[in-house]
């Protein structure tokens, strides 16, 4: 079995209580590290401040406290410093972050994966802006990506119809 070094993006931090994407990472990284494999999880700055968790390495990276930027300046520094560096694997959580899943695809050769954890888009906390930014992370997600895993059955065979792509992987 060859071991691998993976980055998860997307998350706040590994703590308990934050979320459903931070404990379905926190889950996948502790049992990924446990058989061998590298895993750095890049996390916010306002949500964690240690160095790793349980054997995952932690990348906390400094954004700003607030509704909108917050994501969007954690997802550029994060993605653009796990592209740089000798991953085999980007794992990204999330439509937000999915928007700029081409930077490591098709401009470091990185192979992709990204979760998706729910349509996010139809949450009604967001205006028309942010609604636009994530369809287009959802349509990043099937396009952008070595493989789109959903955490639904019903979001897995959305992705399958709307896309056509048999590249769509569903995990409960």
């Amino acid at each position: 079995v060859s071991l691998m070094k993976i980055a998860m993006i997307g998350l706040r931090g590994l703590g308990d209580g934050m979320g459903g994407i931070e404990k379905a990472v926190r889950e996948i990284s502790v049992r990924m590290v446990s058989e061998g494999h590298n895993v750095t999880c890049y996390c916010k700055s306002n949500y964690s401040n240690e160095a790793q968790f349980q054997g995952v390495a932690l990348r906390n990276i400094p954004t700003v406290k607030g509704k909108y930027l917050e994501t969007m300046l954690y997802s550029i520094r994060a993605i653009i410093e796990a592209s740089r560096k000798d991953y085999d694997v980007i794992h990204i959580h999330a439509l937000a972050s999915s928007c700029l899943a081409w930077i490591p695809k098709f401009i470091y050769s990185k192979k992709v994966i990204i979760t998706v954890h729910g349509l996010d888009w139809q949450r009604a906390k967001w205006g028309f802006c942010a609604r636009q930014l994530l369809k287009f992370g959802e349509w990043a997600s099937a396009k952008f990506t070595d493989m789109t895993i959903c955490v639904s059955r019903s979001l897995s065979l959305y992705y399958k119809m709307k896309y056509s792509r048999e590249e769509i992987c569903y995990i409960p």
